[in-house]
């Protein structure tokens, strides 16, 4: 689900672009933070965002009473680089643009709507993605997403956000599951939601090559290292799809995928047909109305914990691993009912 944050920085974004824009003798860091009533240093890093993306858009003066004052203000409209819009943020600036106008703000609308165009025509050949935007849409208490969790800390989420969008390193204290408490400076990649908890995967920062993945609601604290740099590290070739396509579930094992098979019974091949289980599945219809999945990936723990809400109607055949897993955990389960 969008969150309601994501829709209020973007609005946010969208009134400073306005503000940028209409105003001829520009705007200061102070003055910034005062108008969007934030801290100074959240200013300085909206605009060190503008400098990376829109530099040939963004002017920087000195103020004339104030020689050692900057003032910023853009010389012409924004191209929006489409590279970094993912789908969650399309949705954010649509409703954002719904948003101004229940607002009656119109001076930066018909470029926002034009963008938005721009963005949704070049995504169409990933249509299945968009055909999710009607009811991602809706406001936020049209939908919902109820299911049991732990709550992350709100800032603490949205500084994770801000950090993977700049590309800055965070000071963090992360409480360990064995309750061992350990500082970390990270660099962020991207958080994967998983069904009973949240991740943010990202490099330490004395070890670039290995990601590793951090529960949310484990971080007493997590802030923003700010030096005052447009990026602070390089993601080089990471990608989160491919890097989540190793492991069923959220949680991710590092280790390399193995050939994973179950056997679906011809009572829910219907149902389980229309599933997808992982990205990279092969679903295969059987003489005998049964269907055989397989794929590629690791976490035989959430594997075997999902199936068991099929009732033993998809069951694993390979590999033996998770068969006994899936065994051990069935009779973990039964020893401790007649043990009650």
């Amino acid at each position: 689900m969008v969150e309601r944050a994501n829709y209020d920085k973007f609005e946010e974004m969208l009134t400073l672009i306005r503000d940028l824009s209409v105003d001829s003798i520009g705007l200061t860091y102070d003055e910034i933070a005062e108008r969007l009533g934030c801290s100074r240093k959240k200013a300085e890093r909206k605009i060190s965002f503008f400098k990376q993306y829109f530099e040939e858009n963004l002017e920087e003066v000195y103020d004339n009473q104030n020689p050692r004052t900057k003032r910023f203000f853009f010389t012409k409209p924004l191209q929006f680089p489409r590279e970094h819009l993912t789908e969650d943020k399309i949705i954010a600036l649509d409703t954002a643009i719904k948003k101004i106008k229940d607002k009656n703000i119109s001076s930066p609308l018909k470029d926002l709507q034009y963008y938005l165009k721009q963005i949704m025509s070049f995504h169409s050949e990933n249509k299945h993605k968009m055909d999710n935007l009607g009811y991602k849409s809706l406001k936020e208490e049209c939908v919902l997403n109820p299911h049991p969790h732990i709550e992350t800390d709100t800032e603490i989420l949205e500084n994770a956000k801000d950090a993977i969008f700049y590309c800055q390193k965070l000071d963090c204290l992360y409480k360990k599951s064995t309750g061992e408490k350990k500082t970390y400076t990270l660099c962020p990649l991207g958080i994967l939601y998983g069904s009973s908890n949240d991740y943010l995967v990202a490099y330490e920062d004395k070890h670039m090559n290995t990601p590793k993945q951090f529960i949310l609601s484990n971080f007493l604290k997590l802030k923003i290292i700010d030096s005052g740099t447009r990026n602070q590290f390089k993601t080089g070739t990471f990608n989160l799809q491919n890097y989540a396509n190793e492991s069923f579930g959220a949680y991710h094992t590092n280790e390399k995928p193995l050939n994973v098979e179950w056997r679906a019974s011809a009572n829910v091949a219907k149902d389980a047909e229309r599933y997808t289980f992982h990205p990279t599945q092969t679903i295969t219809k059987n003489a005998n109305g049964t269907l055989t999945i397989k794929f590629k990936a690791n976490g035989l723990y959430e594997m075997a914990t999902y199936l068991f809400q099929w009732r033993g109607e998809i069951v694993p055949v390979k590999p033996k691993e998770l068969v006994d897993t899936y065994k051990n955990m069935l009779d973990t389960a039964s020893k401790s009912l007649e043990n009650k």
